[in-house]
């Protein structure tokens, strides 16, 4: 009882942006977060901050990802403070160069989010959410 009150404490506060000195950008969209919440999940995003702490003058706090969309970056911080993520696919960018068809398939598609959620994972090294995706796919 204790621990879900602080986890869905900490998961409002960053939906508020109450406390979060770590802010990851990806594209236009900023997303505000916990450094100790989200560096105890991703071992990339921690190597990157224990970085950062040890010159003063590179102290931003701002961690960039470029490989990935806004929407799928989202989710995978929705994973890191809830456990979970929204695997409605709708809004997650399709690949260019699609036909139509294509595109409405890979829109819909809930196997094609975990594929792109999966390889976040693997990328940022976010093993819970590696497992969770697996898991989800095998239903």
């Amino acid at each position: 009882m204790h621990c879900e009150k602080v986890l869905k404490t900490i998961a409002k506060d960053r939906g508020d942006g109450a406390f979060c000195d770590l802010e990851i950008v990806c594209g236009e969209t900023r997303f505000q977060a916990h450094r100790n919440v989200v560096c105890s999940h991703s071992g990339v995003i921690r190597a990157a901050c224990l970085d950062l702490s040890k010159d003063i003058a590179s102290r931003s706090s701002v961690f960039e990802i470029k490989e990935s969309t806004p929407e799928l970056v989202s989710r995978m911080l929705d994973y890191i403070y809830t456990g979970n993520y929204d695997d409605f696919s709708s809004d997650v960018p399709v690949e260019e160069n699609q036909t139509p068809s294509q595109e409405k398939c890979a829109i819909k598609s809930p196997m094609t989010l975990h594929a792109r959620m999966m390889k976040l994972g693997d990328v940022y090294m976010v093993d819970g959410l590696r497992l969770s995706v697996h898991s989800l796919i095998k239903r």
